[in-house]
């Protein structure tokens, strides 16, 4: 699972430069979408 992880950390650093705008915004955008849900579930499991 991690080396899946770090494999695609590795890419997107190594080529980010290359990328154009679209998938720059798409991959913040998922990421940022990624955040929000686990600070929502771990936000909800303490509530209960």
């Amino acid at each position: 699972m991690f080396g899946g992880i770090f494999s695609v950390d590795d890419g997107y650093f190594n080529y980010w430069s290359e990328l154009s705008a679209q998938p720059k915004f798409s991959s913040l955008l998922a990421a940022f979408i990624v955040l929000l849900v686990v600070g929502y579930r771990k936000l909800e499991k303490k509530e209960t």
